[in-house]
C-alpha cells in the first residue's frame, strides 16, 4: 500500500553555462510504506550549479483573496475534488485493443514520457553524464536542516509540537548508492516524473492505496524499455533527496548549499502535516499533485523574497493551489488546514471535511433545530486571520446570542497585545453579522448587539475608548453579507460572526 509522498524537486544541473533550462520536471509523488521519494533536483555533472527548473515562472504570493464570496468553499471543493489539476474532468483509462488498432492509455503515457525524457536529455546531456562533485556533507545537511526548521516554526505558530533538534539531526542523512538502485525507489522516482512530464493526473486510474495493476504494469514496461530504463536509472541515482519511511530525509552529496536549504524547507514542512489533512487530500482528484502544491505554497512563505523570486520548483503545483485555493481563503486558513487538520476552512463538502468539522468544532449537519441551538452554544468559537494586522473574524457565535466565546476572547487578547498595546494611533472597528435563520429585522438587530458585545469585550480588555471607532453606533449588516453558504450548518456557523478591522494613523477608514 502506498502513502502520499513527497518531493522530487527540479534537477539541479551543473553545466558550464549560466542559463536556466525550462523543463517540465515538477511532479508530485506518492510513496511506498518503506520509501518516499523527494521530487527534488537531479544532480548533474560539471562545475557551475544550474537548476533545471519547472516550466512555470516563479509566482509571487501577493494576492487579494476573495474571502467575502459565499460560494468560495464550493469553488474550492470543485477545483480539488471534481476537476483535474488542469481544470477538466477525469478521462477514462482505455485498455489496449490491438484488433481495433487501439494502443491504450498506458502505451500513450509511456510514449509521452519517453519523448519528454529524450527532450530533457538532449537539452541537458550532463544530466546523464559526467561526475557529480561533493557539495553536501552530513554535518552541513544537519546544520542547514536545524536552521530551516527554526524558520518554519517562526513562520507558522500553528505548529504545536516542534521537532526536537536531536530528532532533526537523526532525520537528515546522505544518500548511499544502494538506496537509489532498488526497484521500489525506481518505481517511486518514475511515478513522480510521470505526474510531472505526462498527462497521467488527467486520467481516472488509481495510483495509490492500492494502485491499479494496469498502472503498475505501465511502470514496469517503462523500466524495461531498452532506452528509457537505463536513463531512468542514471537520473534516479542523481536524485537530490528522498524520504524513507516518512521518517528520514536523505540528501545527495552533490546538492549545492542554496538548493540544500530550499529542499529542507520543503521537506521539513512535510513532517508537520496533520493526519486529517493527509486523509482529506488523498480524496482529491490528484493527491500527489495537490500534496506537493500545498507544501510548496507554505514552504514559499518561509523562504526569503530573493529565494521566492527565482523559485520555480513545483511551479504547476504551486500555481494550482494559488488559483484553486488561495484565491478564496487566507494563508492562515491554509496553514491551519495543513498543520492542524482544519480542512473545513478550505471546503466543507467532502466527507473528511464534514467529519472533521463535526469533531473539531462540535456541530453536526442535519441535527434537529433544538440540537442545532444547543450545539451552537457548546461548540468552539472559530477565529480567522483574514489579513494579519488589518482584518480578523470571530465566527460561530451561538444562535441568537451576542456574547464572545472563550476562543474569541483569547484571540482578541493576542491581537490586542500585537497591535494595540503601545500603539495609540491604531484604532479598531467591529462589524456585526448574522446568518439567515430568523427574520431580516431580527437579524439586523442581532448583528448590532453582537458588535456592541465585542466593543464591550475590548473595553473589558483595557482598550481605551479613544481606540474604539463607532462604538456608540456599531456597524452591523444583519444577514446581508454572508461569507459562506447559509444552506449548511458549516456556512451558518461562519456567518454568525463579528469582524474586526484595524485602522492606523488616526484616520478613520471608510466603513468596510
Amino acid at each position: 500500500m502506498r502513502s502520499p509522498i513527497h518531493n522530487f524537486q527540479q534537477p539541479a544541473s551543473v553545466s558550464g553555462t549560466a542559463e536556466r533550462i525550462a523543463a517540465s520536471w515538477n511532479s508530485t509523488a506518492h510513496g511506498a510504506p518503506v520509501r518516499q521519494i523527494l521530487r527534488g533536483p537531479l544532480l548533474q555533472a560539471h562545475r557551475t550549479p544550474l537548476a533545471l527548473q519547472g516550466g512555470v515562472p516563479a509566482a509571487t504570493l501577493q494576492r487579494t483573496p476573495d474571502v467575502d464570496d459565499p460560494t468560495r468553499f464550493t469553488q474550492v471543493h470543485e477545483g480539488l475534488f471534481v476537476s483535474t489539476p488542469s481544470g477538466g474532468n477525469l478521462r477514462p483509462w482505455v485498455n489496449p485493443d490491438p484488433a481495433n488498432g487501439v494502443a491504450g492509455t498506458a502505451e500513450d503515457i509511456k510514449n509521452q514520457f519517453i519523448a519528454a525524457l529524450r527532450a530533457h536529455i538532449a537539452a541537458n546531456p550532463l544530466s546523464v553524464g559526467g561526475t557529480v562533485p561533493t557539495r553536501t556533507t552530513e554535518s552541513q545537511a544537519e546544520t542547514t536542516a536545524i536552521a530551516a526548521d527554526q524558520d518554519i516554526r517562526a513562520t507558522f505558530p500553528q505548529i504545536t509540537t516542534p521537532l526536537p533538534e536531536a530528532r532533526i539531526r537523526d532525520v537528515v542523512d546522505i544518500i548511499q548508492p544502494s538506496q537509489t538502485s532498488d526497484i521500489q525507489f525506481l518505481n517511486q522516482w518514475l511515478e513522480n516524473r510521470l505526474s510531472l512530464m505526462t498527462d497521467i493526473d488527467e486520467f481516472n486510474i488509481r495510483t495509490t492505496n492500492p494502485p491499479d495493476p494496469r498502472y503498475e504494469q505501465m511502470l514496469a514496461d517503462i523500466l524495461a524499455d531498452t532506452w528509457a530504463g537505463p536513463n531512468v536509472r542514471t537520473l534516479a541515482s542523481r536524485q537530490a533527496a528522498f524520504i524513507e519511511a516518512g521518517a528520514k530525509i536523505f540528501l545527495h552529496r552533490g546538492t549545492p548549499a542554496d538548493l540544500r536549504r530550499l529542499i529542507l524547507i520543503h521537506e521539513l514542512t512535510h513532517f508537520y502535516t496533520d493526519q486529517g489533512f493527509r486523509d482529506w487530500v488523498d480524496a482529491t482528484t490528484a493527491p500527489r499533485f495537490y500534496t506537493e502544491g500545498f507544501t510548496e505554497y507554505l514552504a514559499r512563505l518561509v523562504m526569503t523574497p530573493a529565494e521566492r523570486a527565482t523559485r520555480t520548483n513545483y511551479g504547476p503545483n504551486f500555481q494550482a493551489i494559488q488559483d484553486k485555493v488561495a484565491t478564496f481563503v487566507p494563508d492562515d486558513d491554509i496553514a491551519r488546514a495543513y498543520f492542524l487538520g482544519e480542512v473545513w476552512r478550505l471546503e466543507a463538502t467532502s466527507a473528511v471535511a464534514r467529519q472533521l468539522f463535526e469533531s473539531q468544532v462540535g456541530m453536526r449537519e442535519g441535527a434537529p433545530r433544538n440540537t442545532d441551538v444547543a450545539e451552537s452554544q457548546s461548540s468552539h468559537g472559530i477565529v480567522q486571520t483574514v489579513e494579519e494586522g488589518s482584518r480578523y473574524r470571530f465566527m460561530n457565535l451561538a444562535i441568537n446570542q451576542m456574547a464572545p466565546k472563550p476562543e474569541h476572547v483569547a484571540f482578541f487578547e493576542e491581537i490586542r497585545q500585537r497591535h494595540l498595546d503601545g500603539h495609540p494611533d491604531v484604532q479598531i472597528r467591529f462589524v456585526g453579522h448574522a446568518d439567515e435563520t430568523g427574520g431580516a429585522r431580527h437579524n439586523m438587530d442581532l448583528s448590532r448587539r453582537r458588535a456592541e458585545a465585542f466593543y464591550q469585550m475590548a473595553r473589558d480588555a483595557g482598550v481605551p475608548d479613544s481606540q474604539l471607532i463607532d462604538a456608540s453606533s456599531p456597524p452591523h449588516r444583519g444577514e446581508t453579507e454572508p461569507t459562506a453558504d447559509n444552506a449548511t450548518i458549516h456556512g451558518r456557523a461562519l456567518n454568525r460572526r463579528v469582524e474586526l478591522f484595524l485602522v492606523r494613523g488616526g484616520i478613520a477608514a471608510p466603513l468596510p
